[in-house]
């Protein structure tokens, strides 16, 4: 798939999993790889209304972000308003999200989604909120 981006055309991945970005005209290629993950828990301030759930305002929220190491930079955010839905809660996206998919994420290539996600859900049963973000901010890493 040829696409510009920043300049550099040319993707294609390679045998052990990463991406070459092509720098054309005789450029040497660059490999792109995850360096930094990071779960940042904000609190967004918001007005009072009733759901099924009960009366819900502020949202607890954690926003993604992940970072390749050619400093392109992706971000996901995670909404467990609602804990009682699938058992999240803002601690335990910032838990997960630091503690165990952070550490399995660095050096993948971002452009391998269904790989990561595979690898996402064998390091950690459940938590589809957390993930999700995760995932939000890899689609937005590769544009």
């Amino acid at each position: 798939m040829e696409r510009e981006c920043g300049g550099l055309t040319g993707f294609s991945p390679v045998r052990d999993g990463a991406m070459e970005i092509d720098g054309g005209k005789g450029q040497e290629a660059i490999r792109v790889k995850i360096a930094k993950v990071e779960a940042i828990p904000v609190l967004l301030e918001a007005a009072s209304f009733c759901s099924t759930y009960g009366t819900v305002g502020d949202y607890a929220n954690v926003i993604v972000r992940v970072e390749s190491d050619s400093g392109v930079v992706g971000v996901g955010e995670a909404s467990p308003w609602v804990p009682l839905e699938l058992g999240e809660t803002q601690d335990t996206v910032d838990l997960i999200v630091r503690r165990f998919l952070a550490p399995v994420l660095v050096g993948k290539d971002p452009f391998t989604i269904g790989l990561i996600l595979e690898h996402m859900d064998a390091t950690v049963l459940g938590y589809p909120i957390a993930k999700a973000a995760v995932e939000m901010a890899l689609y937005d890493l590769i544009g």
